[in-house]
This record gives C-alpha cells, sequence and structure tokens, in this order.
C-alpha cells in the first residue's frame, strides 16, 4: 500500500480526491464484488444446476424407517401415501433434490427443500390417486434471485408408486422452471425415491 501511495503522490492527485477513492470508490468495489459472487452462488447452487452440497445423513430418519406398518398413525396405511416422507431427487445420475415432503389426506402436499432459503426452499402442490397405490402429484413454487427479487417460478409434474409394504415409494418427475414472464427456461427429468418417517 506504501508503494501505491507514493505512485499516486508521484501522479498529483489531490488529498480530497484520495481521501474519495478510499471513502467511496474502493467499498463500492467491494460491495459489488460481494454482490457478484452471490449472484454467481444462485446460479451455482439454483435446481437447475442440481444439488450443490452434501446429502445430510440423517440417522433419526434411518431409525424411523426400520418401523413396522401396524406402526403408522390412523390416517396412513399400506396404501396411502399419506404421511410424512424423506424424499431424494436424481436427475442425470446425480443427485437433484433433498427434502422432506408431507402428503396430507386433503390431496394438497407441502415440501420443505434442503437449499438456502434465500433462494427458496418451500413449495406445495396437489395430488390425487391415479391407480393402486400410485399417485400423480402437481406443485409448484418460487425460486429468487440473491437479493430477494422474484427470479422465476418452477412446476413440477410427479407420478409416485407407493410399494406394497407401505413404507416407501418410487417415481418420476418432470421440473420446468419460467421467467418471471411465464416463458419456459429450462426442464429437467429424473426419477424420486422416498422412504416414510414415522413416530417409532
Amino acid at each position: 500500500m506504501k508503494g501505491f501511495t507514493n505512485n499516486v503522490t508521484r501522479l498529483a492527485i489531490p488529498e480530497t480526491v484520495w481521501k474519495t477513492i478510499k471513502a467511496v470508490i474502493l467499498p463500492t468495489i467491494a460491495a459489488l464484488v460481494v454482490l457478484l459472487t452471490a449472484a454467481s452462488s444462485y446460479a451455482d447452487c439454483g435446481p437447475m444446476a442440481g444439488m450443490k452440497f452434501p446429502v445430510v445423513k440423517l440417522p433419526l430418519v434411518a431409525t424411523a424407517n426400520l418401523a413396522a406398518v401396524g406402526g403408522m398413525p390412523n390416517s396412513e396405511s399400506p396404501d396411502s401415501i399419506v404421511g410424512l416422507w424423506h424424499t431424494m431427487y436424481t436427475a442425470e445420475n446425480s443427485p437433484f433434490a433433498e427434502t422432506f415432503k408431507e402428503w396430507h389426506s386433503d390431496g394438497t402436499e407441502f415440501e420443505n427443500v434442503n437449499h438456502n432459503p434465500a433462494i427458496g426452499s418451500v413449495c406445495v402442490g396437489v395430488w390425487k390417486q391415479v391407480g393402486v397405490r400410485t399417485v400423480r402429484l402437481h406443485h409448484l413454487g418460487f425460486l429468487f434471485n440473491a437479493d430477494g427479487t422474484s427470479a422465476e417460478t418452477f412446476v413440477v409434474e410427479e407420478t409416485d408408486t407407493l410399494a406394497a409394504h407401505g413404507r416407501s415409494y418410487v417415481g418420476t418427475f418432470t421440473f420446468s422452471t419460467y421467467d418471471v414472464n411465464g416463458n419456459l427456461t429450462g426442464e429437467v427429468k429424473g426419477t424420486v425415491a422416498a422412504t416414510r418417517i414415522t413416530v417409532d
């Protein structure tokens, strides 16, 4: 910094200008670097880029998966998807998303995704039975820029089939994103695998 200051002195920059550079311009440049880094993080970590964080190890969920079917609440049964699930989405042989998903008996659904809440981590949907232990889900949510402004919306079309024992299901999904004007901006297709979470 001393050498830089000496060079500036040789250029005969007035002290008032130098104070302005130190007080305004340098902090502004630093702030822009932070904002650009945040924007880059959103682009790298957004759902369309796939999951850029490790899958979380959940020992309590693993224990619950061993519960007998008879331990399910009355609102759940081996033939019903109603309940709480640990869900993994995979696209192109890579993890795409990890979620906690609730299927409700009134045909609604709620999901909390393992994404930074700043870009959007909560989404909702509606579902209906379409076959034996098979359901179809229409699911949607909002995505945000690093500064909190609206970036995109997304829609997930999903079909899942419950295993005969009722403790897991598998399925397929299509994840589509739209800009704020409703134009399709991207699409990802993949598979779903979920395990039921129970009290015991």
